[in-house]
């Protein structure tokens, strides 16, 4: 499947910041099952890395019944990892830069608590067991943007950019980019 494509069992796809959602229609999954039904599809549960995509994905669940699993894991291997906050991490390696959770979350509750959820109806997370069956959140698209010069022939070219910030910059005197133009 490619990014964007009608997927049967999968609600969406919603579009935001140039990524697309899924939402599952079946709600008896584990979050192991979850993130290996993703990775099938070559996407991976949800990230979430702002105020703003988090109201959004919030706000695309059908049902306000139901939380849904994303892709925050605690990972127990990590040096950081210490209950019950220390250690989580994005399936995909971002950075954990925001985090939404519920008031006194995550608990550890049941001193397995993992894996994170989303409840859309209030947009908190919490924290679950790997065998809480809840529905989940697929996202396909770029992990994260990293701006600079994108082209090629400009002096200021940017090879680790991801996207184009509009600083690309020739020097139109043919003198070469370690000289400067001359001010005319």
């Amino acid at each position: 499947y490619e990014c964007g494509d009608f997927i049967y069992s999968f609600d969406g796809p919603y579009d935001f910041n140039n990524n697309s959602f899924y939402v599952s229609q079946e709600n008896n999954y584990e979050w192991s099952q979850a993130n290996n039904i993703t990775q099938e599809y070559g996407f991976y549960l949800a990230t979430i890395n702002s105020e703003d995509e988090n109201t959004f994905i919030q706000n695309i669940f059908p049902d306000e019944g139901d939380c849904y699993m994303i892709g925050l894991y605690q990972d127990t291997t990590s040096l950081n990892y210490s209950e019950p906050d220390g250690g989580w991490e994005w399936v995909t390696g971002e950075s954990l830069n925001v985090e939404f959770w519920e008031e006194d979350e995550p608990n550890n509750t049941a001193q397995i608590e993992h894996f994170a959820e989303l409840c859309p109806s209030n947009g908190f997370w919490n924290d679950i067991r790997d065998d809480t069956e809840r529905p989940f959140i697929m996202e396909c698209g770029g992990l994260f943007s990293i701006w600079g010069c994108t082209d090629e022939i400009a002096c200021n070219y940017d090879g680790s950019a991801t996207d184009d910030d509009g600083s690309c910059y020739n020097n139109d005197l043919g003198c070469g980019c370690d000289t400067p133009a001359a001010d005319t």
